[in-house]
Formats: C-alpha cells, sequence, structure tokens
C-alpha cells in the first residue's frame, strides 16, 4: 500500500515536470523565478480590446502543447488502470482520474484574463476573481508568466497572495501594461 502510494506521488510529480506546470497553481512561483527566461509556448486568444485602457486575453496551454497533452493523458491512464489493477476496483480508477484531471486542471482548461485601469479580472472554470491593482506593489518576470506580489521584497507569504497571469505572445504587452498601473499607484 505505502509503495503504491509513493509510486502515484512520484508520477504526479514527473507528470508535472513534463508539462512545466507549477506545482502552486495560485502562482506557481519557484526560487529560479527571479530571472528572466522564454516565454512558454501556450495557445493564446487576443479579443480586439474595447479600450486602450483594457487588455484581454485567454491562455489554453494544452491546446498549444500537443505533445505534452498526449503525453500527460498517457500517464494519467496508465496511472489510473495501476491503481484499478491494484485495488481491484474501477470507481477508484475513476476517482484516481478525476483527482490528476482536477490537479492538472489549469493545464487542460483555459483561463482568462482581463486587465482595466481599477482591477486584474481573473476567469477559470466557473471562477471569476477581481482583485484591485492598489493590492500589488511588485511586478516579476518569470518562467510561466507574469507574477505581481503585494508585498516590496521577496517574501515567503508571496505564493499565497499573489496572482500569476499566464502570458503567451503578448508577454512583454501585459508586463509593460502591469508596469504602468504599479508605477500609478506608488
Amino acid at each position: 500500500m505505502i509503495a503504491s502510494t509513493i509510486m502515484i506521488a512520484s508520477m504526479i510529480m514527473i507528470a508535472s515536470m513534463i508539462m512545466r506546470v507549477p506545482m502552486c497553481a495560485s502562482t506557481g512561483m519557484t526560487p529560479s523565478d527571479q530571472h528572466l527566461s522564454p516565454a512558454p509556448q501556450h495557445s493564446i486568444k487576443l479579443t480586439k480590446q474595447t479600450s486602450r485602457n483594457v487588455l484581454r486575453w485567454s491562455v489554453h496551454p494544452a491546446c498549444k502543447n500537443t505533445g505534452h497533452t498526449a503525453g500527460v493523458i498517457l500517464l494519467i491512464l496508465a496511472i489510473c488502470t495501476f491503481i484499478g489493477y491494484s485495488f481491484a476496483s474501477f470507481f477508484w480508477a475513476l476517482f484516481s482520474a478525476f483527482v490528476l484531471f482536477a490537479s492538472l486542471a489549469r493545464f487542460f482548461l483555459p483561463s482568462s484574463y482581463i486587465l482595466t485601469e481599477n482591477h486584474i479580472e481573473t476567469r477559470f472554470l466557473f471562477i471569476t476573481q477581481r482583485r484591485r491593482w492598489s493590492v500589488f506593489r511588485r511586478v516579476q518576470l518569470s518562467k510561466n508568466g507574469i507574477f505581481l506580489s503585494p508585498f516590496l521584497r521577496h517574501n515567503r507569504l508571496e505564493n499565497f497572495r499573489g496572482l500569476l497571469l499566464l502570458c503567451g505572445e503578448n508577454r512583454t504587452e501585459v508586463l509593460e501594461f502591469a508596469k504602468n498601473r504599479l508605477q500609478k499607484n506608488t
């Protein structure tokens, strides 16, 4: 029982490394994110801006990274098959498929972002999160997108209180927009 649990946990870690999806879904920050790196390959859909002060886009990583998507789906099927045979139960295989899909939902499902003069709006599934620009003090470029932190300096709590904006080809545009908004707040 313990060996199968260890094996499942290691397979989940391998899947997240293959996809380069952050383990912390809210921010995705790691200590190595302090440097600039090339933009990740995400499927991005830019909508027409309604005004100069609004920026909208959607990111769907699974559509752009079809090789990673196929590999992750095969890995999920392998893990579910292993669990189904280990516990001799189709229920546990389905349950493990649900848990794995839910843990990788940011990769499989699209996320939408709207940046305005007053707030940032993120949409994922049925959840809409709106935060004011006045909450954030620092913008930082990371390998997964642009990270907005409520702290002036690096802090251990920023992974829980910050916001990661996944970007694609519009990375520089989003970075400039965020920097301009944070400069207006200070």
